[in-house]
């Protein structure tokens, strides 16, 4: 019975050491791009010391980037067991190569008009910084937050748009220390004609805007939704507190992550703060 007792006694004492953890992904959209799958086939929690847990997916995880969107996630771990300790980031694992059984159509990318693309991977595997520490049996859930518009890469002479290049810009943020950003955007603004109408964000208030390929590029940029001869609206989730600007253009289709002289012209900016589980409202006009 004492043996038994001491057995039970050394397992509670490990589980005490560890913590859970889960990490989703979700998406900042793109460009006239209605699908882009990619594939994962695992990820791995970075320590501080260097070391890794590892969480391998059998088979790769073939994941529709684009239509997580206005708070939609796609869970990559659940509930998953690390010790505690602290930790820097996490690295993503993609699989290339992926293509599910049964998949009839292999193109991982499907643009507004119907037309299928190639994907081509720039990087094979991808760490998101992250800061975190957890406590014994702690709960933390990680989100992982793709920038499409700047991940995904056409080259000049791919005039028929049927291959891309991902080229992974993710950050990452912890669930519980998140607010968001939302407005709208006066009518006067977009019925510009031409007008191809997005958001910018970018860190700290009063922040001069900046385009993709800048040194000092935004944080993340979006098309809007609901868009009207009214107006349109625009949403920012899974933001850390603190300060921050938000721009608008109506020439967003000259911007290209790959070149750092795009001129894109802003024509409304305001900058507000941002505070954890809580809505702060920007209107654009």
């Amino acid at each position: 019975m004492r043996r038994l007792t001491l057995a039970a006694l050394a397992l509670f004492l490990v589980a005490c050491d560890q913590a859970e953890i889960t990490v989703r992904i979700t998406d900042a959209p793109a460009d006239e791009l209605n699908a882009v799958f990619i594939s994962i086939e695992g990820l791995d929690i970075e320590a501080d010391d260097g070391s890794f847990t590892r969480f391998d997916f059998t088979p790769p995880r073939r994941i529709d980037i684009a239509s997580l969107r206005n708070g939609r996630s796609e869970t990559l771990v659940q509930n998953a067991t690390i010790d505690a300790g602290s930790f820097s980031g996490v690295r993503l694992r993609f699989a290339p190569d992926f293509v599910p059984d049964g998949v009839i159509n292999p193109d991982p990318v499907t643009r507004n008009n119907g037309a299928t693309a190639t994907l081509d991977y720039v990087v094979d595997r991808y760490v998101v910084p992250v800061d975190f520490s957890v406590d014994e049996l702690d709960r933390e859930t990680l989100l992982l937050d793709v920038d499409l518009r700047a991940s995904m890469l056409q080259d000049d002479d791919d005039i028929a748009a049927n291959r891309y290049r991902f080229d992974p810009v993710i950050r990452g943020i912890r669930e519980n220390q998140a607010g968001r950003i939302e407005g709208t955007v006066a009518a006067d603004l977009v019925n510009r004609s031409p007008c191809f109408p997005a958001v910018y964000l970018y860190e700290g208030r009063e922040t001069e805007p900046t385009a993709l390929g800048d040194t000092a590029p935004p944080l993340n940029s979006r098309r809007l939704d609901n868009l009207s001869i009214a107006g349109g609206q625009y949403r920012f989730s899974n933001l850390e507190a603190g300060g921050y600007t938000v721009a608008f253009t109506c020439n967003a289709d000259a911007d290209d992550p790959e070149s750092d002289d795009a001129d894109i012209r802003f024509l409304s900016v305001r900058s507000l703060d941002v505070e954890v589980g809580r809505t702060s409202t920007a209107d654009l006009n």
